[in-house]
């Protein structure tokens, strides 16, 4: 098993490890707008409400791009499946007749 991880699996991890600390930052601030004045509290709250919306935008594309990258690695593998047959059954008939 091939462990080592492509350009994309490193992106996707940075890009992963950064939605995490997003998320985080956004609980904290969502804990401070419930603990904030009413004055300042709608404010805070449509703040994260935006926020919450933007990272649920980054995650769907950070699942979009996981998602394109395995149906990617399954096409290229289909291929290469289709190739490695391919020429296999043109190397047996080739021996065959060369006898």
């Amino acid at each position: 098993m091939n462990t080592q991880m492509t350009k994309t699996d490193i992106n996707i991890e940075k890009l992963n490890s950064q939605l995490d600390e997003w998320k985080a930052e956004i609980d904290k601030l969502e804990a401070k707008a419930v603990e904030a004045s009413d004055e300042a509290k709608l404010s805070y709250m449509r703040e994260v409400k935006n926020l919450k919306v933007s990272y649920a935008e980054a995650e769907l594309k950070l699942n979009e791009m996981r998602n394109a990258q395995e149906r990617a690695s399954s096409d290229i593998m289909d291929g290469v499946t289709t190739a490695w047959r391919d020429l296999g059954n043109a190397v047996s008939k080739a021996a065959k007749r060369f006898g």
